[in-house]
């Protein structure tokens, strides 16, 4: 009974009729960016999208989830902090010279891909070694010296220009310290992405907000992460008061803290969907439908109309281009 009367009050045929309707622009719009622009509707239609065309509401990039066109993406960076603290640095103040880095940063290579780790202990040692015996071909290193120990300061500062890397995005540390009179050494780090892509809002990530997941080689369990801001000497630790991710070394570590830690793989020109807006259903008649463009141009406006029964449905999509003019100055 009551689905009967939401049909009587909200639609003007039955409900199995096919749909056809018609669109057109009212004869008294003006057509000046801040003015309302009404479209008349007409015709059988149970359900109507609306997409306006202009950003974030194109119909033709209903399905796009990342831009094509990389000059679109006017910026990509990652701004990452590194503090080595405690044990053996790996630059050697005597000599000046660069020593085996004990903290390594890599990027994936652009059209190398990267699966990720699979939590089978033996699967991702395998796949690690596999790694490293091939000195990292996948992957491009970034270079940094490891300037001071037992500094308070964040010393080292690397400047990533991420836009060679956008479509399949992967960051990657490697731990692997080095014990000089029973300490290893500590590294802290704290990062912000920033991503501005022409068209859409600019996006800021912090470091662990990229997703890590991390492999300690020696460690009875490998992938045990403490998450609460502290944890024993030869740890991981995220979220401490001191950074956002926190290898922490120290003398009383249980075994070699040497991990491996990679971000999950991301497209950096990803773009949320472009969506239309509902402006009818069944309950509501609707001969007409109002809109204000903000802004000057030409859009490509589109309706797309459905009609749905349990045996059957229909679809329809009509599109019409409004030019909206800059209003004239008084």
């Amino acid at each position: 009974m009551l689905f009967a009367a939401l049909l009587a009050a909200g639609c003007r045929h039955d409900l199995g009729d096919k749909i056809d309707f018609k669109v057109s622009l009212a004869d008294d719009n003006t057509y000046f960016a801040g003015d309302p622009v009404t479209f008349l509707i007409d015709g059988e239609v149970d359900n109507l999208l609306f997409f306006s065309g202009e950003n974030g509401h194109n119909y033709d990039y209903r399905d796009r989830t990342a831009v094509e066109d990389m000059e679109l993406v006017k910026t990509a960076g990652l701004d990452l902090e590194l503090r080595g603290r405690y044990g053996k640095r790996a630059w050697d103040a005597t000599t000046g010279e660069n020593e085996d880095q004990q903290f390594e940063v890599y990027v994936l290579k652009p059209g190398k891909t990267f699966a990720g780790l699979s939590k089978d202990a033996a699967k991702d040692a395998e796949m690690i070694a596999a790694m490293e015996a091939s000195s990292m071909a996948d992957w491009d290193r970034i270079e940094y010296v490891d300037l001071k120990a037992n500094d308070d300061k964040w010393n080292t500062k690397l400047d990533i220009d991420l836009k060679n890397y956008l479509g399949n995005f992967v960051l990657a540390f490697h731990w692997k310290p080095v014990e000089e009179k029973g300490t290893w050494r500590w590294w802290w780090l704290r990062a912000r992405m920033a991503v501005a892509i022409e068209g859409f809002e600019p996006t800021e990530s912090k470091l662990l907000d990229l997703g890590f997941n991390f492999f300690m080689k020696h460690a009875e369990n490998p992938y045990h992460v403490n998450t609460n801001g502290s944890g024993p000497d030869g740890s991981i630790i995220l979220n401490s008061a001191a950074a956002e991710l926190q290898f922490r070394g120290g003398k009383k570590a249980a075994c070699d803290p040497e991990t491996w830690a990679f971000s999950t793989p991301m497209a950096l020109n990803r773009v949320e969907k472009d969506r239309g807006a509902v402006i009818k259903n069944l309950q509501n008649y609707l001969p007409s439908y109002t809109y204000i463009f903000e802004e000057p141009g030409t859009y490509k406006v589109v309706f797309v109309g459905s009609n749905t029964t349990i045996a059957d449905s229909s679809h329809q999509v009509v599109e019409k281009t409004v030019t909206i003019l800059e209003r004239p100055l008084k």
